[in-house]
């Protein structure tokens, strides 16, 4: 995943790049975090899969982001 940051970041002028997850999905979210990138947001999101009665379920989010800056900084270590 590295070499895709470091692609977006070198071909493109985007400033940043946010992912959303699940809070609770510590083994997917790690990866993010290895990255270098930040929860900056949490809050309540509709499941995407129905419940058994239909309805959708809520789960807890979260938004991740790092910035140009802080990808480049990552780089310098």
């Amino acid at each position: 995943m590295t070499h895709v940051y470091n692609r977006v970041f070198q071909n493109s002028e985007i400033v940043g790049i946010k992912a959303g997850w699940a809070l609770a999905d510590k083994v997917k979210l790690d990866p993010l975090r290895q990255l270098g990138m930040e929860v900056r947001a949490t809050g309540m999101g509709k499941k995407f899969v129905p419940e058994p009665d239909g309805t959708f379920g809520e789960f807890e989010r979260c938004e991740l982001k790092i910035t140009r800056e802080q990808w480049a900084a990552r780089l310098k270590k």
